[in-house]
């Protein structure tokens, strides 16, 4: 027990010692050195898997794809590509995805090497679905957004909103580590003044188009980080269908008059 102990810390304090260098490396090559060195995403970078590793919020996706008539995927910050990896088997769609990092970025290509229905790019979010609101082929489909870009100092989220909104009629969205108004067991993103993830954030025009869905899973039930969401349809038979998910609940109170 006491060697495998060692064993462990040894391991760690390599690692630390690794993270500090590799910001120093070109970011191709740090990405090729994690890749080969340290393949277990748990082990620096503790993903547990898809969705942060909640069952609840894969189960809700599962049921999303199943009972609304999504075409296509689009997920803003792959950042290892494990959840885009989720996205795509399944659902068995195009999945169009985008990290800002570049280190992240190879290393997310390497594992998209071999797999059909990946479209990868390095690159901002916001111009990723500019780009992608100019094409007849993204716009004219049913489709389902995962957004979980914003990373410190950056915060695109409202600017993602605003041009999904502009290019796409029947969007469905999903907003990661949103709060949860009434659920603590749920953490989420706080940067600041007028940026903190939470209802307030989101301006009284997308609040009166859209109708907004919590899981109903308590966050203390729920496995992995436990990081708050929220999913988002325009009002109309898409949202109906969102409303008809018994994993996913409205909260009435909080939609502006």
């Amino acid at each position: 027990m006491a060697e495998a102990r060692r064993n462990e810390d040894r391991g760690s304090t390599v690692e630390k010692v690794y993270r500090r260098l590799a910001l120093k490396l070109p970011a191709a090559l740090a990405a090729a050195i994690d890749w080969h060195f340290f393949p277990n995403p748990a082990r620096p970078y503790k993903e547990l898997g898809p969705f942060n590793g909640q069952r609840g919020r894969i189960r809700i996706f599962t049921r999303i794809v199943d009972c609304l008539p999504i075409e296509i995927i689009i997920e803003t910050g792959t950042f290892r590509g494990t959840t885009t990896l989720f996205l795509r088997h399944a659902s068995g769609l195009p999945v169009h995805t985008v990290e800002a990092s570049r280190r992240n970025f190879y290393f997310a290509r390497r594992r998209f090497e071999f797999e059909d229905g990946i479209r990868a790019q390095c690159g901002d979010s916001r111009a990723f679905l500019e780009e992608l609101g100019h094409d007849s082929n993204a716009t004219n489909r049913p489709a389902f957004f995962y957004l979980d870009a914003h990373w410190q100092e950056d915060l695109p989220l409202s600017e993602e909103l605003s041009i999904i909104t502009k290019y796409w009629n029947q969007p469905v969205l999903m907003l990661d580590d949103f709060q949860v108004p009434d659920d603590p067991g749920y953490s989420y993103d706080d940067y600041g003044p007028d940026r903190r993830l939470s209802i307030g954030y989101l301006p009284d025009a997308f609040l009166r188009d859209f109708r907004l869905f919590w899981p109903r899973l308590a966050g203390v039930a729920e496995t992995g980080h436990r990081r708050g969401y929220v999913v988002a349809a325009r009002r109309g038979w898409m949202a109906d269908s969102l409303a008809a998910i018994p994993h996913l609940r409205e909260i009435e109170t909080i939609y502006p008059a």
